[in-house]
């Protein structure tokens, strides 16, 4: 076994809407590790998010966006063709209703064997009675990297708190420099907050079960002014297809 993650995220989900899990839970082969540094180096790749752009005008949000269809019959993952990425005004106020095109994630990475196998090892994670039934998942993978200068602050969340309009949602940590701030919270639907969480170390993780609670993640600043600071994040949206 390539990733083994050592946490009862079903219970967890099915109690409580999420599951915070410690990065030193989930143990990767080292088998992985030339795969898992070329993930990490991939971030400095992304693009500027021309919609945060746009409307904020600081290129405080980078990004790229692709995806997957899983075939659970035979646990196999297929590369899909890159699509635009939607979400409606219910769930996104700030960038909802409008299909957005972002940077692709490039085929080499979609075949990463660190990335693959982490998709693969979160869905067996999640709680069975939302699998029962089925037979095929979407899969989106999104990589975002927020920035901060001395100019401008990043925000990792500028829709504010807010759902994202999939079956699931999980938030993997990727790494940080050089920022305070960064702190993922989970809300109750009544925006009642139930967890304040920073993330330090490679894969600290919250998994959540989107429909019954809501996130948010608070701005970042530069510790040292002098330097841009960055926060790495890799989100995997989850989908039931048929």
């Amino acid at each position: 076994m390539y990733i083994n993650i050592n946490a009862n995220i079903e219970e967890k989900i099915n109690s409580k809407g999420y599951a915070l899990v410690s990065g030193s839970d989930i143990f990767i082969n080292a088998i992985l590790y030339k795969d898992v540094l070329q993930f990490i180096d991939y971030y400095n790749k992304l693009e500027v998010d021309k919609y945060v752009l746009e409307k904020e005008k600081k290129p405080y949000r980078k990004r790229r966006y692709g995806g997957f269809t899983l075939d659970i019959k035979n646990g196999s993952l297929q590369i899909n063709e890159h699509k635009s990425f939607y979400q409606s005004n219910k769930v996104n106020k700030k960038y909802g209703g409008i299909k957005r095109t972002f940077a692709p994630i490039e085929q080499f990475i979609l075949n990463n064997k660190f990335l693959q196998t982490l998709i693969l090892e979160d869905f067996k994670k999640l709680p069975e009675k939302y699998k029962k039934n089925t037979s095929k998942w979407f899969i989106g993978v999104q990589l975002f990297r927020i920035e901060t200068t001395n100019n401008y602050i990043g925000y990792p969340s500028p829709e504010g708190i807010h759902q994202d309009g999939h079956c699931f949602v999980i938030q993997h940590f990727i790494n940080k420099s050089n920022i305070k701030g960064g702190k993922s919270l989970i809300y109750s639907l009544k925006k009642e907050k139930l967890l304040e969480a920073t993330f330090k170390n490679f894969l600290d993780s919250c998994y959540v079960k989107d429909d019954m609670v809501m996130h948010d993640v608070t701005p970042i600043e530069c510790i040292n002014q002098n330097k841009k600071g960055v926060r790495d994040m890799l989100i995997l949206d989850f989908e039931i297809i048929k």
